[in-house]
């Protein structure tokens, strides 16, 4: 599969997680934006959505977060985006990002806790899964999950983005 077709795969799969919970997307006409779908928040605001494909590697989901403006080398999302997606093919899962916390080249989730105990600074791959974040759109005052610490921040992520 080349690179297009891998993308296209990763957006008809987020497409379809978004549907299936419930909220409405919009495909843009062109494909000369920064935002490959926008999402429809209940409260009729759109949320700037731009689909990754994303690997696995050491016990950790990797996706870029930068895009490649032919020639002008690789460009931050921020200001142009609202979220990243990640679709990854081997875990038939999605996963929501804020693109304010994609600041590097790449966004890194770990998928199990860190061999050496350390837990500042690390991103857990299951506080961004794409049901948790649409259920925060759909309903903002709710935590996407009660067991987990991050929920409220995921929460707020998720309201914060449809502002």
């Amino acid at each position: 599969m080349n690179t297009r077709q891998r993308g296209d795969a990763a957006e008809a799969a987020v497409l379809s997680a978004l549907t299936a919970a419930g909220l409405a997307v919009w495909l843009p006409w062109s494909q000369f934006g920064a935002c490959d779908l926008m999402v429809e928040t209940p409260g009729g605001q759109l949320v700037r959505v731009q689909v990754k494909c994303g690997r696995l590697r050491d016990r950790c989901v990797l996706a870029n977060c930068r895009s490649t403006d032919h020639g002008a080398g690789r460009q931050s999302y921020v200001g142009l985006v609202d979220v990243l997606a990640i679709h990854v093919p081997e875990l038939r899962a999605q996963f929501v990002v804020p693109v304010d916390e994609a600041q590097g080249f790449e966004v890194r989730l770990r998928l199990e806790a860190t061999r050496n105990g350390q837990a500042r600074r690390v991103r857990y791959a299951r506080d961004y899964s794409l049901e948790a974040w649409a259920a925060a759109l759909v309903s903002p005052s709710v935590s996407p999950t009660a067991s987990d610490d991050a929920s409220p921040r995921r929460a707020h992520a998720a309201h914060e983005a449809t502002r």
